[in-house]
């Protein structure tokens, strides 16, 4: 998709926000059932990942970014720099 939008100037696709404890099996698991392969754009290695999902869960529904994918939740219509930019401030511990 992330090409697809670089080909295409598309300034947001959709862009999925979760935590896994094996990201390759995780990776796998959602390209098998999911819009297609994944590839991840940013890793956050961080001690309180469900909080700084929420986080960023949060910042994210409050621009309206969510996208409806039957009953999964944590995809996004966003862009790296944004999500970047928000993983960044829940790293400073920032508002975000």
């Amino acid at each position: 998709m992330r090409f697809s939008a670089a080909i295409n100037g598309w300034k947001l696709f959709p862009i999925k926000i979760g935590r896994t404890k094996n990201l390759m099996d995780r990776i796998a698991a959602l390209s098998f059932t999911g819009p297609g392969m994944l590839v991840p754009g940013v890793v956050l290695r961080t001690s309180n990942s469900v909080v700084d999902e929420q986080r960023v869960h949060h910042a994210l529904r409050k621009n309206r970014s969510s996208i409806e994918l039957g009953s999964r939740r944590e995809w996004f219509s966003s862009n790296l720099l944004i999500v970047h930019n928000l993983l960044k401030e829940v790293a400073r511990g920032g508002s975000i």
